[in-house]
């Protein structure tokens, strides 16, 4: 996943064949350590023998996982990251739980103290239904006192004071100028749907975009606004968003990082927006200092800047009414909790609301990540476990850099650059080497909003003490119970968190080709991303720097674009052949999608590599049937093993940068020559992309 377009307990270590599982001994650090359920390394029962590998691998692979394994209600989809994750999910929630109901014996404010204050009282729902929509009738209050243009500004900027704002975000990100620096970022907000192509005129759109509308009525009669007067408002908001859509950047626009990031001067950003006065804004957050910032999306904020001078004040009022309680409605009392899983129903397609738990924990991951994380590392990843991880991370940098020495159409001055960013990648592995401070952050028992919104503060104040510093590429944005992987464009950094580091992706003393083929194709994929379409165009550092001769650019983008056009013509949702993918109903899915196909097959052609040169030194054999490099890609493609909802795969394809998983198989190995060797395909069979067909980049 590329960050510039995003738990568990310790397993038994076992000596695995592909079927068999042998407990051993744990090594560990002396700290209490959990034990799971056996986890096979891989299980070739999974296996549909009635499918030809050649012909889609994907099923041959995954079917018969799928049709055994029915989508609990109240999620989207289910998958082998979805089941790592609620084991991870488990062993968290074991520790906050925990820490809640040992409230009075642990040290008042100590980081575990707040977990579990936090946590319970996120719990508390009869505490969090009395209060009703008490925690923002004083927002809406400001709201029903706009009466002129000038009290729309104030408003907006006085919103802008806390970390949860309508509009506009601020936080600090490296300077896409000089990444060695920390400059402000402001970030937009503005529509309530997932993008904009759910706005446009297409009966396709018409549900959700009734749905939508019916879900800010339900909101605004919840805090006691007549129905009539709420359908009135609801349109009024609904017509704003619309409003917003002309400048609003398609999500094929989005993955254009080029596109996206520009730093201008408060004197520009004021000329670009006449209506809306910058000074003031980084003023009012006491950034008197701030004399140049980064600007998200620059089409949006001249946008805004037309209906700050012409919108209606009542129409503003009714947008900034709704976007108010859509923010808040999962902290606020049962009805907004409800009305919110009904648009998440019709949006997904899920039956069942989750659990009271897993909003619980999502509040405690999202506002003490690195508190929760050091707990749940004692318990599941030891030193040794991130030094193993971190060989292995060496080994595919190392894999990469062959590659990239072997490419025959990248000129020498050109890959000597490209050599130097690829050592210059700084892995951060496992878990933070140091740990964030919460001792400033004041959580309070029995205050889930208030909790929230001083946990957001903390944040952004954190945030914000950051600019104008040196950037700090140690630093970590993600929890080591998150699993997920990374690639940080604007720091060149990849972070691969502990709990992604797990089997059946990860063991030590597992098959290599089973270890490289999951969790090796991943940190393969996380490595490419640094010189995909939108890495190629940054440095060592992060910087923006266009390091390529105009002919290898020509000939990387010639590439590029045979891979666009492969993803352009697949089928994305079965039996839906009206669903394109693309944001506007045109054809750019292969566009939406660019950065994370070079990735994924990069990742799988560095992983190999490094396979190889493992099995020939531990001249590994046959197991159950399957060659090193069978095994290697049965295990690549059950990393994409998933089940979806129709609904949420449509929402995917509509502004997703990752293709189906479907095609994160079928689509990648197509353009690996070795697969159809391993599986002895021909070149006319569908899995094979032979002559002009085969995309070959890294």
């Amino acid at each position: 996943m590329n960050l510039d377009t995003a738990v568990m307990s310790i397993p038994l270590r076992r000596c695995i064949s592909l079927t068999a599982v042998a407990v051993i001994a744990l090594s560990g650090t002396g700290c209490s350590r959990e034990a799971l359920p056996a986890v096979h390394a891989f299980d070739t029962t999974d296996l549909d023998g009635s499918v030809n590998p050649c012909t889609n691998f994907d099923d041959f692979v995954n079917s018969k996982w799928r049709n055994a394994t029915p989508i609990p209600p109240d999620v989207a989809r289910v998958g082998i990251l979805d089941e790592m994750q609620n084991r991870a999910d488990e062993t968290t929630k074991r520790i906050a739980e925990d820490a809640a109901n040992r409230l009075g014996s642990l040290k008042v404010d100590s980081d575990e103290w707040k977990i579990g204050a936090l946590y319970a009282s996120a719990m508390d729902e009869s505490a969090i239904n009395r209060r009703g929509f008490d925690p923002v009738k004083p927002t809406l209050a400001k709201i029903d006192a706009i009466a002129a243009r000038q009290d729309l500004t104030a408003f907006i900027l006085d919103d802008a004071t806390g970390n949860d704002t309508t509009l506009l975000g601020l936080g600090a990100e490296p300077d896409p100028t000089d990444a060695s620096t920390m400059i402000a970022s402001v970030s937009d907000f503005g529509l309530g749907l997932p993008n904009s192509g759910y706005y446009i005129d297409d009966p396709a759109n018409a549900p959700a975009l009734a749905g939508y509308t019916d879900y800010l009525r339900v909101l605004l009669t919840l805090t006691g606004v007549p129905d009539a007067a709420a359908s009135v408002q609801a349109g009024q908001a609904i017509g704003f968003e619309k409003s917003m859509v002309a400048a609003t950047l398609t999500p094929e626009a989005l993955v254009d990082a080029a596109r996206i990031r520009r730093v201008v001067t408060v004197a520009e950003a004021n000329q670009l927006t006449p209506a809306f006065d910058w000074r003031r804004y980084f003023d009012a957050q006491n950034l008197r200092s701030v004399d140049s910032f980064m600007l998200s999306d620059t089409a949006f904020f001249h946008g805004v800047n037309d209906l700050l001078a012409s919108a209606p004040v009542e129409q503003w009022k009714s947008y900034l009414r709704t976007h108010v309680l859509i923010r808040f409605a999962g902290r606020l009392s049962s009805g907004f909790r409800d009305a919110s899983f009904q648009l998440s129903q019709l949006l997904n397609g899920t039956a069942k609301a989750p659990p009271r738990w897993k909003l619980a924990l999502e509040s405690v991951n999202t506002e003490m990540p690195d508190a929760l994380g050091r707990l749940y590392v004692q318990r599941t990843f030891s030193a040794k476990d991130k030094e193993r991880a971190l060989t292995l991370v060496g080994e595919l940098s190392n894999a990469l850099a062959a590659r990239i020495q072997s490419v025959g159409w990248m000129s020498a001055p050109t890959k000597l650059s490209a050599l130097d960013k690829r050592a210059a990648i700084v892995a951060k592995v496992g878990y933070p080497d140091k740990w964030r401070d919460y001792s400033g952050l004041d959580i309070e028992p029995g205050d889930y909003f208030g909790n929230l919104v001083r946990a957001a503060k903390f944040d952004k104040d954190a945030q914000l003490d950051m600019i104008g510093k040196p950037t700090d590429r140690t630093r970590w944005t993600a929890s080591p119970q998150t699993v997920n992987a990374f690639y940080g464009g604007s720091n060149n950094t990849i972070t691969i968190p502990a709990a992604i580091l797990q089997p059946p992706l990860f063991d030590p003393n597992a098959d290599p080709a089973i270890n490289y083929g999951g969790i090796g194709s991943i940190i393969g994929h996380e490595l490419t991303h640094a010189f995909d379409n939108n890495g190629r165009q940054r440095d060592r550092d992060g910087s923006p720097v266009d390091w390529w001769t105009p002919e290898d650019a020509k000939q990387f983008q010639a590439r590029a674009d045979k891979l666009v056009t492969q993803y352009d013509h697949y089928a994305l949702v079965p039996g839906r052949p009206d669903v394109h993918g693309g944001s506007r109903g045109s054809f750019t899915f292969g566009v939406l999608t660019e950065s994370e196909n070079i990735a994924d097959l990069g990742g799988v052609l560095v992983a190999s590599d490094a396979l190889q040169r493992t099995a020939e030194e531990s001249s590994s054999g046959t197991i159950d049937g399957y060659t090193p490099s069978q095994r290697f890609f049965l295990a690549y493609a059950r990393t994409k093993r998933s089940n979806t909802r129709e609904e949420f795969l449509i929402a995917q394809v509509s502004g997703d940068p990752h293709a189906p998983d479907n095609l994160r198989v079928n689509g990648v190995v197509a353009n690996v020559p070795s697969f159809g060797e391993a599986f002895g395909c021909k070149p006319q069979d569908p899995m094979v992309n032979d002559g002009e067909k085969l995309v070959s980049i890294w």
